[in-house]
């Protein structure tokens, strides 16, 4: 199973599927990427996913990043590590973007884990009687080292981009 791309999948369809199913948010599609409007200036959920790091331009970017600047809203741009190529390195740095943090895309395959009774949590969103095999999720630093107690392994890297000192 690939794992790192149904981490990308489920990354894309959390930061836009509920924003595009509710009235004041707006996503756009662009050929490479992909940018959610949630209506406020807001970091969190303001965001740029690179979708195509091979074929990405610095245009198309600066498309994205002057939406959120004629509104003067805070956002950051997320990309994974099979996208941040050394030309999306380049292009995010001349749109005036440093790297503030990243996080593992993780997975648990469920047929491998034995004791999911003792997950606690995760038992109440995912039972392998319903027929899910695989739990995926991004991980913070904070909660990194027990989703690795869990059982979960590292698939890939989302790496976050902002503008720094306000910059909007």
């Amino acid at each position: 199973m690939n794992y790192e791309a149904l981490i990308r999948t489920n990354f894309i369809r959390h930061a836009s599927l509920l924003p595009s199913l509710t009235g004041n948010m707006e996503v756009q599609r662009r050929s490479h990427l992909i940018f959610v409007d949630c209506g406020l200036s807001c970091d969190t959920f303001n965001i740029v996913f690179i979708t195509d790091g091979q074929q990405l331009s610095l245009s198309e970017l600066k498309g994205a990043i002057e939406h959120y600047r004629q509104k003067k809203f805070d956002f950051c741009v997320w990309v994974d590590d099979r996208n941040l190529t050394g030309n999306v390195r380049d292009i995010l740095s001349e749109a005036g973007l440093s790297e503030v943090g990243n996080e593992p895309g993780m997975y648990l395959n469920l047929e491998d884990y034995k004791s999911v009774d003792k997950v606690g949590l995760i038992n109440k969103v995912v039972d392998k009687e319903q027929g899910f095999e695989t739990v995926i999720l991004q991980a913070s630093e904070d909660g990194l080292e027990i989703y690795k107690r869990l059982g979960f392994k590292v698939a890939s890297r989302f790496y976050e981009f902002q503008l720094l000192n306000g910059a909007v």
